[in-house]
């Protein structure tokens, strides 16, 4: 067993001890504990002033990989509610049990019920029509841990769900007139973004994998003949492979960040990027 994990384990330890969980002291936010940065807007947006949200997987970091801190783990004795993405994310996979583990008075809220995956693409948030369903429960979730707000939080949440909605009806007019039929992206995040504007999403990267030499051939053949004028790469990735790839075939190289802080800001950079790519 090495270092890190008799820590980690020491912390589950002491967030066992603490206890946890259940309803926030009268005048206490809620603390409710999420996966990764677009979850914390879905839970402000819908707690508002009322709530508290912690992030396991912070900005920049990458989720494939990631390991909460002793730190993070300590916190989560104190948290009302852990906010599951529920999609099969590998943190998640790699993580759930020792998260329920550390407090198990917790609510887990699963955000991607009622959800139907795609080809098991874990990335169901980007989606903004998944968005509202996911705020939703969110929004169940609070309302199960403090019923005196029950009210404010669905007010909350049919405020942030027309925000949603109207930003997926500008830019499904958007993109219908841009011309834009298909981007490149270096890994494969965008699927569901791309299947709600009729978009086709071309990817270096195979199911997440890294193409081999031949495969990374006949790709830049291909790419080349398509003149796709821009790479969309994650910058929670390194960037010079996508550097590399976009030399190859005459592209830029532009950021789409698939885990955003921001989430409503991010999501209209993307659609705005992307109709720029077909003007």
């Amino acid at each position: 067993m090495d270092k890190r994990t008799v820590v980690c384990a020491l912390a589950i330890g002491l967030a066992l001890g603490c206890g946890g969980g259940g309803r926030a002291p009268a005048g206490e936010r809620l603390l409710v504990a999420v996966s990764i940065p677009p979850q914390a807007e879905f839970v402000e947006r819908v707690g508002g002033q009322f709530v508290e949200p912690v992030v396991l997987v912070p900005p920049g970091a990458e989720p494939h990989t990631y390991e909460p801190t002793p730190k993070q783990l300590v916190q989560l004795s104190s948290a009302q509610a852990y906010a599951q993405l529920g999609s099969g994310i590998a943190f998640e996979r790699a993580w759930m049990q020792r998260i329920r583990d550390a407090n198990p008075k917790m609510l887990i809220i699963d955000c991607a019920a009622g959800i139907e995956r795609v080809d098991a693409d874990p990335h169901v948030w980007l989606s903004l029509r998944h968005a509202r369903t996911m705020a939703a429960a969110i929004r169940d979730g609070l309302i199960r841990l403090d019923p005196a707000r029950a009210a404010t939080y669905r007010r909350n949440w049919e405020a942030y769900a027309a925000e949603l909605a109207a930003l997926d009806s500008t830019l499904a007019q958007q993109l219908a007139g841009s011309g834009v039929r298909s981007f490149l992206v270096y890994h494969p995040s965008w699927g569901y973004f791309a299947r709600d504007y009729g978009l086709q999403q071309l990817s270096v990267e195979d199911e997440g994998h890294e193409p081999s030499a031949q495969q990374m051939a006949q790709l830049v053949e291909q790419l080349r003949a398509a003149r796709i004028p821009v790479l969309f790469a994650a910058p929670q990735f390194e960037l010079r492979s996508a550097q590399a790839v976009a030399a190859e075939i005459g592209a830029t190289v532009m950021t789409a960040d698939p885990l955003p802080r921001h989430y409503l800001a991010e999501m209209r950079r993307f659609g705005e990027a992307l109709t720029g790519v077909g003007r």
